[in-house]
């Protein structure tokens, strides 16, 4: 056994030994109050064991962290995870971010932040300490305990290769260093805000834990947003996909905690304010938790390695992690169960009021229902392939419900999370149009107008601009709307008070939600995306471009090979786009895109692969597209009728041509037969001097590539070329923009409610001090 299964093996006992002191602290009676450490009153022996015994789990993870890091940078391969994640020639940046590049180096990091995190928590919990890091240390516990089962520090098995395999090129980017840790930092802090709730429990005392956990689920909201952003912005300019957002396991692993975390706060603020939603408030914050661990579980079972491309494969601890999250499931709804009949609905000596319709506690109260269904709506869609697999396996053993029953797991696809989450979108908007607008005491109807009247104009004028630029569909124009009516009415808070923004957070966190949401919408619905093949020095007009191929620009030291492709436009302005294209060491295919960036809209040039011959007079067409070849202009309009006869059948494709005013419909056609031979039928314009033959088909795509020839095109030879996607992004400036809000809003509210929880302690502390009776004088 190595040195470093040796400290995750001690850091095991020390957080057992710690857990088993806070559970016996939190079996005696409360104290009455309890001085923070190293005043009169030194903590009992139990709790500085306990203190002490988390502080030497924490050591001993350090002490593992920075073995593993030793053995990456001096490339010691006698570790499996070195073999598996780095190799001699990986710079200096990307050594150190393998770190986190495999499952039981993010199990290592996770653990050492949440012992981070929690000791912080428990230097300020006061009275809650002992049940409080009871729960946090069983978090703890189960982390250490993955990696026992599958640990970070395994040997190689048979002789020590001189090198490694290597990490993943797609990981090889800057944004590796930053996006994992952050992302976790949220995991971790997600554990404080459960561990609070469960305390609030145990003790059967609801006071003050909504103010102590406050601020912990706002650090929770800002650093999952952050992670989340960090990911985004990291597809989006990295990774090629063409967006920022997929909808993959990975990625809605940390927005539905989100999302609940959003929720939770919503719900803290009523009871902070009220008295009230005290049972809504523990459910939330426990939730936000546990859907940490059940997203850890789907992306970490190997259950979803066949419909994830981040998912990890199944390594052996999928029957851990289910008995964890088991676990921990069982205990809160034992805990909420048992106490639900004492948990207090409102204020000690206030009497419960129900909310009035036009009032800020109503708003919040559907912003709650909202949210919840919203990430309800996702976890059902990422958890699709396990339902449906569970529903194949009964269909299989009860044959007389096999023909009701899905025949084998299945995913979602992106229309679903589309149909699905856009009404609770369009919901959202309208709520933080009017939160600004409502009051916590009735509202008046004078009060209202005044307050809506510009916020409904700009959403008024927004509709009709976006209906003039092209937008038709419904659901589309009143997410627009409403979202910029939130955007103006949040906005004009924060304007009214400049001074005091530092108490607005959640004013500029609903600005950055509405910013998001107009982006989200144009760039992803109302962008263009072009297929072009561009032959090498022969330039191809495209989106008001004419844009040349010239060759691929080998790598620098230490970088990687582009291709080098010169824009123009009709206005004298050029640049040249350098998307990456290689082979890396495995035999894959990897690609970087080129953003160039407009105020307004991003030009998005991704390649579709390296460079290959291929005939100069071949054209892709994207349906429903315009291209320009020698003077004419192409658009493919649909696919015809297909035909099958015996054992061949039958495409055609009908292609718009237009050429001097005039507009003509030509149909090629291809011919398959079940031998595999194909025939393909071309078509001519009237003038004969362009001929249109299919050379292939994707109908998944939505695309076909022409063959073109003809008296009006240059003849074929074979050349080099270059195939890519050309895209516009509008208003994608406006997604990075919201997001950065949100965080900002998220930090604000961080430390506005830190602040007026320390003002509150030094208040109850002072309360409990007596005042000092007068000396005699003699």
């Amino acid at each position: 056994m190595n040195l470093g299964s040796i400290s995750i093996l001690l850091a095991f006992v020390a957080i057992l030994a710690s857990a088993a002191c806070y559970l016996a602290l939190s079996l005696l009676p409360p104290p009455a109050s309890r001085k923070p450490p190293g005043g009169p009153d030194e903590p009992p022996g139990l709790l500085a064991l306990a203190r002490f015994a988390f502080a030497v789990s924490l050591i001993m993870l350090v002490g593992a962290s920075a073995q593993l890091m030793i053995q990456i940078l001096k490339h010691d391969f006698s570790n499996a995870y070195v073999v598996e994640y780095t190799s001699r020639d990986l710079p200096l940046r990307y050594l150190i971010s393998a770190f986190w590049a495999g499952q039981e180096g993010t199990f290592l990091l996770w653990a050492v932040l949440l012992g981070a995190i929690a000791m912080v928590a428990a230097r300020t919990s006061r009275e809650m300490e002992p049940p409080m890091m009871l729960f946090a240390s069983l978090v703890e516990v189960c982390l250490i305990s993955l990696m026992l089962a599958r640990s970070p520090f395994a040997p190689t098995l048979g002789e020590v290769p001189p090198d490694g395999q290597g990490l993943n090129p797609l990981l090889e980017n800057p944004w590796m260093a930053f996006h994992p840790p952050v992302l976790f930092l949220g995991f971790a802090a997600s554990a404080i805000p459960f561990a609070y709730a469960m305390a609030a429990l145990w003790r059967n005392d609801y006071s003050t834990w909504a103010r102590k956990v406050t601020p912990w689920a706002a650090l929770s909201f800002a650093l999952l947003g952050a992670g989340i952003s960090l990911g985004a912005y990291w597809a989006y300019t990295v990774l090629g996909w063409g967006g920022f957002w997929g909808w993959d396991p990975v990625e809605n692993s940390s927005l539905v905690p989100w999302i609940f975390t959003a929720a939770s706060l919503h719900a803290l603020l009523v009871v902070r304010t009220k008295g009230t939603w005290q049972p809504t408030a523990l459910l939330l914050c426990i939730s936000s938790f546990l859907l940490v661990m059940y997203s850890t579980f789907l992306t970490r079972s190997g259950i979803l390695s066949n419909f994830s491309v981040h998912s990890f494969s199944n390594m052996g601890i999928s029957s851990h992690l289910v008995v964890w999250l088991a676990f921990f499931t069982v205990i809160s709804l034992a805990g909420l169960l048992l106490r639900l009949g004492r948990i207090p609905r409102t204020r000690e000596g206030q009497r419960a009021l129900k909310a009035t319709a036009a009032s800020q506690e109503s708003l919040l109260h559907w912003a709650l229902v909202v949210l919840s269904l919203l990430g309800a709506l996702i976890i059902a869609g990422t958890s699709a392939p396990i339902i449906s697999g569970g529903l194949a396996a009964l269909g299989h053993k009860v044959p007389a419900l096999g023909r009701w029953l899905p025949s084998s797991a299945s995913n979602v696809g992106t229309p679903y999370y589309a149909r699905s989450t856009t009404p609770m979108a369009v919901l959202v908007a309208v709520l933080m149009a009017l939160a600004p607008i409502f009051s916590w005491r009735d509202t008046r109807a004078k009060q209202v107008v005044r307050r809506v009247r510009g916020p409904i104009a700009a959403a008024v004028v927004s509709a009709v601009v976006a209906a003039v630029l092209g937008v038709r569909h419904p659901a589309m124009l009143m997410l627009i709307a409403f979202a910029v009516m939130a955007l103006v009415a949040n906005g004009a808070v924060l304007v009214r008070s400049p001074l005091r923004v530092h108490r607005l957070g959640s004013y500029l966190t609903h600005v950055g939600v509405a910013l998001l949401l107009v982006g989200a919408v144009s760039s992803t619905m109302y962008g263009t995306t072009t297929k072009l093949v561009l032959p090498i020095n022969k330039p191809v007009a495209a989106q008001g471009y004419a844009i040349t191929y010239r060759g691929m620009r080998p790598a620098p030291p230490g970088g990687r090979p582009t291709m080098e492709i010169y824009f123009t436009n009709g206005h004298g302005g050029s640049f040249t786009a350098t998307p990456v294209v290689f082979t890396s060491r495995q035999g894959q295919t990897v690609t970087e895109p080129y953003v160039r960036k407009f105020p307004l809209h991003d030009l998005y040039i991704s390649p579709s692969g390296p460079p290959e011959a291929t005939d100069a007079n071949r054209v892709v067409l994207t349906q429903g597209k315009d291209q320009d070849v020698a003077g004419y202009t192409l658009r493919f309009v649909k696919f015809a009728a297909g035909s099958m006869s015996g054992n061949s059948i039958r495409v055609g494709v009908q292609v718009a041509v237009r050429h001097n005013g005039q507009v003509e419909t030509l149909v090629p056609a291809l011919t398959v037969e079940s031998s595999g031979t194909r025939t393909s039928e071309a078509a001519t314009t009237k003038d004969g001097r362009l001929q249109l033959q299919i050379a292939g088909i994707s109908a998944e795509e939505h695309a076909v590539m022409l063959s073109v020839a003809g008296s009006a095109v240059s003849p074929s030879s074979s050349t080099e070329a270059a195939a890519i996607e050309l895209g516009t992004k509008p208003l994608i400036n406006a997604v990075w923009l919201g997001t950065l809000l949100v965080v900002l809003g998220g930090l604000l509210t961080i430390y506005r409610r830190g602040k007026e929880l320390r003002q509150w302690e030094d208040a109850q502390l002072t309360a409990a001090v007596p005042e000092r009776a007068p000396s005699a004088v003699a």
